[in-house]
């Protein structure tokens, strides 16, 4: 298989692999391992992480927005501090 290839097929098998459940993950996993011929770890990474680093992202970027952007005001005010020095 091509890149191109697995990859379509990744795309292909993940909403359903996400959606099943521990029994039926493991017989995807066994199939997807056939096809692309990788390793059961690196199935498992290629299946779930374009859902949970979006997750990740969103999570952290909530976070910093409530948290009213604290990295970008010690910015300013270590560059104010640099200023009146």
């Amino acid at each position: 298989m091509t890149r191109s290839s697995i990859r379509e097929y990744t795309e292909a098998i993940r909403e359903r692999y996400l959606r099943a459940s521990k029994k039926e993950k493991s017989k995807i996993l066994d199939e997807f391992t056939k096809v692309t011929g990788y390793h059961r770890k690196a199935a498992i990474y290629s299946l779930n992480p374009v859902s949970l680093l979006k997750q990740i992202n969103e999570n952290l970027e909530s976070l910093w927005n409530l948290a009213e952007h604290p990295a970008h005001q010690q910015r300013k005010v270590k560059t104010y501090k640099a200023l009146v020095t």
